[in-house]
């Protein structure tokens, strides 16, 4: 059985800030400005080859993966999939159909398979096959964190953006999404402990964002 992944979004109170601020377009996923421009042009041309997105945890694969096209994206956990579920009416029939919603009509589907570094080398053969046999009606798009656990004939296929980044840049943009969700949520921290926390556990923005909330709410607590 193909185990879906809903990617929906948490806009509550309840949630963490992690859930709560995640992006909800691509202009808002925090990556490198020539990166951005990189992932915008192919979701608004649509005419990419498939993808390996691959790096550090919570540095945005996955989100990256599922914007480039999320009213017409199926997420699938890798990590559960087995070679007979390539094969079943369900997936093929995902893979060969384009999505009918009007704004999307003629654009291709995304199928995102998350953690797709713990697939076996079978199941890696079978489905460099479709990607060759779908690729008119289908965007394949890989998230993982080591990108040398693909056997070489799936590689030859795909287009591979590494997440390994941790530059100025990124620390800049980081320290600024926090300042944002501290301005909204009405926390107050020094920018200096802000910027101390990204160099602790940078690039792992969803790590960031958790350990944000936590230390701005111990402040609040503190200074009441």
């Amino acid at each position: 059985m193909i185990h879906f992944l809903n990617y929906g979004y948490a806009n509550n109170n309840r949630c963490g800030w992690e859930n709560r601020y995640r992006p909800k377009s691509l202009e808002e996923v925090v990556l490198p400005a020539k990166l951005k421009e990189l992932f915008i042009s192919y979701r608004d041309d649509q005419a990419a080859s498939s993808l390996l997105l691959w790096g550090d945890p919570g540095t945005g694969k996955t989100t990256s993966a599922w914007l480039f096209n999320p009213d017409a994206t199926t997420m699938i956990a890798a990590s559960r999939l087995k070679d007979y579920d390539l094969d079943s009416p369900e997936f093929l029939a995902m893979c060969s159909t384009l999505p009918v919603t009007s704004e999307h009509r003629n654009r291709r589907r995304v199928i995102a398979l998350d953690e797709a570094d713990t697939l076996t080398e079978h199941t890696q053969k079978s489905l460099r096959s479709l990607m060759d046999q779908y690729a008119s009606t289908t965007w394949f798009v890989l998230t993982a964190n080591y990108k040398d656990r693909f056997i070489p004939a799936l590689l030859s296929r795909l287009d591979e953006v590494g997440f390994g980044f941790y530059e100025e840049e990124m620390n800049d943009l980081m320290v600024g999404r926090c300042m944002e969700i501290l301005e909204k949520e009405k926390r107050i921290m020094k920018k200096s402990d802000v910027e101390h926390l990204v160099r602790v556990y940078g690039p792992d923005m969803r790590q960031i964002l958790i350990q944000l909330q936590k230390k701005s709410t111990f402040n609040q607590t503190s200074n009441n």
